[in-house]
């Protein structure tokens, strides 16, 4: 998929990558729509390697949302990566899949990984 960035919060670091079609948060219908907000939070030199390659490598994990503290802290990023060294995409819902083994209860919290590779 090829997406267009737009910065979206400069002195944190932070892409908005929009892929697909106009979606939202639950609360404004995201049930209901083909795309969601993800947030892949990493080391600002991983984050800073992935806006200059145009290209999130497919196995990333990602957190539901548009990367909130509460996600943050769901995420399990806390303590590993910094809150402002993150990536926000707007993702189309068949390019995530679920955890697998005993790491597929952490759906529930929201927590995704990447089908394939995203291009923006």
């Amino acid at each position: 998929m090829d997406a267009s960035p737009e910065h979206f919060g400069e002195s944190f670091g932070v892409v908005l990558v929009t892929v697909g079609t106009v979606g939202s948060g639950f609360a404004e219908g995201e049930a209901f729509s083909k795309v969601a907000y993800v947030t892949h939070w990493d080391n600002p030199g991983a984050i800073q390697g992935f806006i200059n390659d145009g290209v999130i490598p497919a196995g990333k994990w990602v957190q539901r949302g548009r990367g909130s503290l509460g996600g943050y802290v769901l995420s399990g990023s806390p303590g590993k990566f910094p809150f402002g060294s993150k990536l926000v995409l707007k993702v189309a819902k068949s390019s995530l899949k679920p955890p697998k083994g005993w790491e597929m209860s952490k759906w529930l919290i929201g927590q995704r990984m990447l089908k394939h590779p995203l291009k923006f």
